[in-house]
């Protein structure tokens, strides 16, 4: 039987891994820790958990502890954000800016012009249109036969619903500008639709969505505007 002290060992990691978990998004979402080093928290609680799910499963063959088992439930939680984090974002390019039309991107108005914490840029970059098709070839300009007006306004109900903050909107231009909060570190990625007259139908819509920091997303900006569209198409 592993040694009482080797249990709480293990106990001790698990902890260590779950305080990890908790404080590095905790701390980058109220910007008291770089993002990087939220990130790099996460990462180590993972590695903490893994070797400590390992060590407990492995004392566990010579006989029961209490300890060890709680070791193993508290490396859980680190485990599974990994493992959900891996698969949701398996095969995502390396890549920010995600747009519907990819020859004539959505631009951004009204964000450039706000103070904003943000290390990537909003000038769309026309390398990331062959990673964008090869890695979401569905994702395609929404066509709709709701007249431009009527598309608008829908656009707007939709992104609310979804829980955008919206901080720009010109109902004659087409033009809806908002910011998206995740859920986890609080990263704020910038989003724009962009609503056109259609003649052989009643309009177009196309959305824009760019993380406001880091070099890959993990397929989440193309999952936002997924949802949107997804969203948008049930609400006839």
């Amino acid at each position: 039987m592993a040694s009482p002290r080797y249990g709480k060992n293990c106990l001790n990691l698990a902890i260590s891994a779950l305080l990890l978990l908790i404080l590095g998004p905790l701390l980058t979402r109220f910007d008291l820790l770089p993002f990087q080093f939220g990130l790099l928290a996460v990462a180590l609680a993972t590695l903490l958990a893994l070797v400590t799910t390992l060590a407990s499963l492995w004392a566990l063959r010579y006989g029961s502890d209490k300890k060890l088992l709680l070791a193993i439930v508290l490396s859980a939680a680190p485990l599974a954000l990994a493992i959900s984090t891996m698969s949701s974002g398996f095969g995502a390019p390396r890549i920010h800016d995600i747009s519907t039309d990819t020859e004539d991107p959505p631009q951004f108005t009204t964000a450039p012009t706000l103070p904003r914490a943000a290390q990537n840029s909003l000038t769309y970059d026309s390398k990331n249109a062959p990673l964008q098709m090869k890695a979401y070839p569905n994702l395609k300009t929404l066509v709709s036969d709701r007249p431009p007006a009527q598309a608008f306004v829908d656009a707007l109900t939709v992104a609310q619903h979804l829980g955008w903050a919206i901080y720009a909107q010109d109902a004659e231009q087409g033009r809806i500008e908002a910011v998206d909060t995740t859920t986890l570190f609080g990263f704020k990625d910038d989003i724009v639709i962009r609503i056109r007259a259609d003649e052989r139908s009643g309009s177009v819509i196309d959305l824009r969505s760019v993380s406001r920091v880091g070099e890959g997303d993990l397929g989440a900006n193309a999952k936002r505007i997924e949802r949107f569209i997804k969203t948008f198409q049930a609400s006839l």
